[in-house]
């Protein structure tokens, strides 16, 4: 499988169109990949807004939803989770203003063993006061990058530590360690 425009540059999408494609790998042990390249949704209103949707597995259920899109910016590429390796894609269109639709390119891919790769702690870009006993505030970003797909890799530890800094002080740094390992894996 290479690429695949369910609705798009040729054409809008119908007004109340609503249809799905479900995409199954041909040999055992792959999974479909697929990557949006263009994303042109109707987004002004929740209750009017198009729904596209992507599922693990051959079905729509909710249980199953692996992302929503609407107006993200694009690429973004999504991996079946599915022992079988398929993925459905949905799309509704529950208003009578027609947009351009999305692309997106669909491969099968031979998926390899995710591994950390690397680890970053920023503050927020906007600067938050809090006070003693409030809740959820921002007070760092941390972000984890991984490379391959498969068995995913769990957070086991997240150690923050104030040693070698004057607490309190403003612009202190806090040093940060982490631990990542892979899932355990599943009978």
């Amino acid at each position: 499988m290479t690429s695949t425009t369910m609705v798009g540059p040729t054409k809008k999408i119908s007004p109340n169109f609503e249809g799905y494609v479900t995409f199954v790998p041909k040999q055992a042990g792959q999974r479909i990949r697929v990557t949006f390249t263009s994303l042109k949704l109707f987004h002004t209103y929740k209750p009017k807004n198009d729904l596209l949707r992507v599922y693990n597995g051959r079905s729509t259920s909710s249980t199953k939803l692996l992302r929503e899109l609407l107006n993200e910016q694009t690429p973004i590429s999504l991996i079946s989770s599915e022992d079988d390796g398929s993925l459905t894609v949905s799309l509704k269109s529950v208003t009578g203003t027609p947009q351009d639709g999305f692309v997106a390119r669909i491969e099968a891919i031979t998926p390899s063993p995710m591994t950390f790769a690397s680890a970053s702690a920023t503050s927020p870009t906007e600067k938050v006061k809090s006070a003693a006993g409030e809740h959820d505030k921002p007070l760092l970003l941390l972000t984890l990058r991984t490379e391959g797909v498969s068995p995913a890799l769990t957070l086991s530890e997240l150690e923050l530590s104030t040693q070698g800094t004057s607490t309190g002080r403003p612009g202190a740094s806090y040093p940060l360690s982490w631990r990542a390992s892979p899932s355990p894996p599943t009978a």
